[in-house]
């Protein structure tokens, strides 16, 4: 899941997650994650789903869209 909206009590997102990480940075630390995920976008890459293509590939899937279809 990637939005706080779909949490439940088996499930935290992705955004739920990023939020408590983020909250133990410090300032030098938070100015480089930044740098880091401007970097991402401007290479049209998103830090969210290549995190979740990796989680998949680790359960063994293929790709994130190989854990949905299995899964779905």
């Amino acid at each position: 899941s990637i939005h706080a909206s779909e949490d439940n009590a088996f499930n935290t997102s992705y955004e739920t997650y990023l939020r408590g990480e983020l909250g133990t940075y410090s300032e030098a630390t938070f100015v480089l994650y930044g740098r880091f995920i401007v970097g991402l976008n401007q290479a049209g890459e998103n830090l969210a789903y290549k995190i979740m293509n990796n989680t998949a590939k680790l359960y063994g899937y293929a790709d994130v869209d190989d854990a949905e279809r299995r899964l779905g």
